[in-house]
């Protein structure tokens, strides 16, 4: 299916984005999209006054289904009072920020012994230098202080800063290791990157946060679940039943939607297999009465596969969304 028009998952600079909140409204106006939002983790970087734009949060998540750990899965927020929004969250943003000051603490004072990496250099790393490096550019000092007001950065994230600023590494490490900053955190995650653990949201908290904010709460990629065999988007197989676990979130926590989302560009799923995965879920949310959204999952140029307005749809394909996101207004 050929969709045009709408993207409505899309990171900035404020979480795991390339992108400042202006460089991806000069796009989606260039590229005509009709709808579009940024969907942050956890945060709410930026908040645009334009018609078009629809405030978003994607929120991370840690729960249990059946006994087994879900994973894969976030909740996606839309259309809700930002001033509700950015107070229900702050909470949350603080502790992965004393997080991220506490590595860089433990950064600060380790004997680093490790022979996988060789120390090139050593000073100081401040909050301000790790996000200087990762968007490429000089930051004005309004936007340092937003970026620190509102953004959650991950361990992970540091761990790229850390790694790409302070070493070197011979490049057949990435050839044998893959991901060098997921490389890094795991040869580190007694040391630097040990904290207090943070407590991530379960499906109620999320769901809940959406909706006490008076906005529409929306499960992100759905294939992506661990708990969901691939052969259940052909036939039943093995594993647990998205129907089912969907069915759940819906009448437990007032789920209201689902995601359709670009798999070829995340997974590298064949263009067949990604119509089949979402007219699988379009199917599930029909039957739940549910609405839909679409999105890219953009987090900027640097990203294969990831590029704004790259999977959207047209707008009567989410009307039933518009209606809920504009029902109050």
């Amino acid at each position: 299916m050929k969709n045009e028009g709408v993207d409505l998952h899309i990171h900035s600079i404020y979480s795991d984005g390339t992108f400042f909140p202006k460089e991806i409204l000069n796009l989606a106006l260039k590229k005509g999209l009709k709808f579009f939002s940024i969907t942050d983790h956890n945060c709410i970087g930026f908040y645009f006054r334009y018609p078009r734009f629809i405030p978003g949060i994607e929120i991370s998540i840690e729960d249990i289904f059946n006994e087994k750990p879900v994973k894969g899965l976030e909740i996606l927020g839309y259309g809700f009072d930002t001033t509700k929004m950015k107070d229900k969250i702050k909470p949350f943003q603080k502790n992965k920020m004393d997080n991220i000051k506490k590595c860089i603490d433990n950064f600060n004072k380790f004997d680093f012994q490790s022979n996988l990496f060789s120390l090139k250099s050593f000073k100081e790393a401040k909050i301000r230098d790790f996000f200087e490096f990762r968007c490429k550019r000089k930051l004005s000092e309004q936007e340092f202080r937003d970026l620190l007001e509102n953004s959650a950065p991950t361990k992970i994230d540091l761990a790229e800063f850390l790694y790409s600023k302070f070493f070197d590494f011979n490049p057949e490490t990435w050839k044998i290791h893959g991901n060098l900053p997921f490389l890094f955190k795991r040869e580190f995650s007694d040391t630097i990157f040990r904290t207090e653990e943070s407590k991530k949201m379960t499906f109620r908290d999320a769901i809940g946060l959406v909706k006490e904010s008076e906005g529409t709460a929306v499960l992100a990629h759905p294939a992506m679940c661990n708990l969901f065999a691939k052969k259940w988007f052909k036939q039943k197989s093995e594993g647990v039943d998205p129907f089912e676990f969907i069915k759940n979130l819906k009448e437990n926590y007032g789920l209201d939607g689902v995601e359709l989302y670009n798999y070829g560009g995340v997974l590298k799923y064949s263009k067949p297999s990604v119509e089949l995965i979402n007219l699988y879920f379009k199917d599930v949310s029909k039957r739940l009465n549910l609405v839909n959204t679409f999105g890219s999952d953009c987090h900027g140029d640097k990203w294969w596969g990831f590029q704004l307005g790259s999977f959207n749809s047209d707008i009567k394909e989410i009307q039933k969304f518009l209606n809920y996101v504009y029902k109050n207004t």
